[in-house]
């Protein structure tokens, strides 16, 4: 995971610095905020928490520093939940066949947390909305 969310990504920095590149979406996780406790209302300003869940929020969050130290690049952070789509080996069919055999019982926090899993159509739709943002230079998403 360190490899490509943190080396690849400082990777992609490093060659739109170098060819002149000024614009740059990066995409991330919700997974970045999770490991402190729970976390409402979140802002762009919301603090990283002192420790991850995982290698996963960890490395994203690394990811998203280097993205951010990059002073020479306006930049968009769009940060993800679980994503589901055609062609899916994993996810859906994972949680359909649990849920069929009756396994599939979880709950986040005390059960009224909102975890809403996007669409892979809707993220790539979004993340060209952020594009079009970024490249005209709005100051509410740079």
């Amino acid at each position: 995971m360190k490899a490509v969310n943190v080396r690849g990504t400082q990777t992609v920095v490093d060659a739109c610095v170098a060819a002149g590149v000024w614009a740059l979406v990066h995409t991330s996780t919700i997974d970045v905020l999770c490991g402190g406790g729970d976390v409402h209302l979140a802002t762009e300003q919301t603090p990283y928490p002192p420790r991850f869940l995982d290698a996963y929020g960890r490395t994203k969050a690394e990811s998203e520093r280097r993205v951010r130290a990059a002073t020479n690049l306006h930049s968009v952070i769009l940060r993800f939940a679980a994503m589901y789509g055609e062609g899916d080996p994993y996810k859906v069919p994972a949680m359909l066949a649990e849920a069929r055999a009756g396994r599939l019982l979880f709950r986040i926090g005390n059960g009224r947390s909102h975890m809403q899993p996007v669409y892979v159509g809707n993220a790539a739709h979004v993340t060209l909305l952020a594009v079009d943002r970024l490249l005209a230079n709005d100051p509410a998403v740079v």
